[in-house]
């Protein structure tokens, strides 16, 4: 057996009985639960960034720091990669580096029960079909042992996430981000793939809908005004049928 799969499993198993404690409480944006399951991120090998975000929330009722390493398990070749935990750090070739822990002084004091929005992972595919695969480790800093984890799957492949997404996404940006005046634009150009009803969902960062706009053609720009919203971060959804098919990060500035 190849050392690095040995490893694989090893960690695996040493995660697998060490999770049980339940150090923090993983969720999507959309209010799901993802602790020790897969999350599949599908994208064109043309996309500049393929992007999944996590909210975290630290159970019990004691505040401890936490902090966060990330295992490589598959590696797209040429691709590049990186992720943000307190920070975000500058993208690494694919395959560099098996084990990237986030350095010490990154690591977050979290409170029982107050989720924050520090996670993000990324993958750069820079024109390369296939798949990237990783695991993410939290781990209380005084007692490593004391961990939760998820694996996260890029896949550029062609096809790849039909039967997940009924949509798939030509392009979806925003601008500008910051939105220092109240207002930004989401433009978007879809494939047509059979969706009946495709939603642009503008989500705070505990996952809570603010606002929502039915997209009535598969190419334009939804403005979007802050109105009443506090200034900081929200995530831009499209979604399918109810699925979310690409993620947006904006930012609304104070005024």
């Amino acid at each position: 057996m190849h050392p690095r799969y040995f490893l694989s499993l090893i960690l695996s198993l040493s995660i697998l009985g060490a999770s049980a404690q339940g150090l923090v409480e993983l969720k999507d944006l959309q209010g799901n639960t993802v602790n020790q399951q897969m999350i599949m991120v599908y994208g064109s090998a043309d996309s500049l960034t393929l992007e999944t975000d996590l909210l975290v929330t630290l159970q019990g009722s004691v505040s401890k720091t936490v902090n966060l390493r990330r295992y490589e398990l598959q590696v797209l070749t040429n691709s590049y990669n990186y992720f943000c935990w307190g920070v975000c750090y500058a993208g690494i070739p694919a395959g560099s580096q098996y084990l990237w822990q986030s350095q010490p002084q990154h690591a977050l004091a979290l409170t029982p029960g107050v989720a924050v929005n520090n996670f993000h992972a990324y993958v750069q595919p820079n024109g390369n079909v296939g798949v990237a695969k990783f695991r993410f480790v939290w781990f209380d800093v005084d007692q490593p042992n004391d961990s939760d984890w998820v694996d996260i799957m890029f896949d550029t492949t062609p096809g790849a996430g039909i039967g997940e997404n009924t949509a798939a996404v030509r392009t979806f940006s925003a601008y500008p981000t910051p939105a220092l005046q109240g207002r930004v634009d989401l433009r978007f150009d879809l494939v047509n793939g059979g969706a009946s009803r495709t939603d642009l969902v503008l989500y705070s960062v505990l996952g809570t809908e603010v606002r929502r706009v039915r997209l009535t053609g598969t190419s334009g720009t939804v403005t979007v005004e802050q109105g009443d919203l506090g200034a900081g971060l929200y995530f831009a959804n499209l979604e399918a049928d109810g699925r979310p098919i690409a993620t947006r990060r904006i930012v609304f500035g104070s005024r």
